[in-house]
């Protein structure tokens, strides 16, 4: 009887970059730095001539993460597998069935 982890690889790093290599994502737009640097030259300009109260942790948290660098490659990949998971997850919900 054959095994059932026959033809299974272990999902590394490499194996998903090279998965996903052909799925490319569509190209950012060369705006989106131009703008992301206004962006975030306005904000500096309005934290500098009126300082906000102190953040609540959520707030403050959400600031560092739009502060951070842009994802690369493979939090990319990440991101996809967890939208698909997540939009799996719903319509394994009984709600989401068709009705019969």
């Amino acid at each position: 009887m054959a095994s059932s982890t026959n033809g299974l690889v272990p999902i590394t790093r490499a194996f998903l970059s090279s998965y996903y290599d052909k799925y490319p994502f569509p190209p950012i737009s060369p705006d989106v730095s131009r703008l992301t640097d206004d962006l975030y030259n306005i904000s500096k300009h309005l934290l500098h001539n009126s300082p906000p109260p102190p953040l609540p942790e959520g707030q403050r948290l959400l600031m560092q993460e739009a502060e951070s660098e842009a994802p690369h490659k493979m939090d990319e990949n990440m991101w996809k597998n967890r939208e698909q998971i997540e939009e799996i997850m719903l319509l394994l919900q009984s709600s989401h069935w068709p009705k019969t």
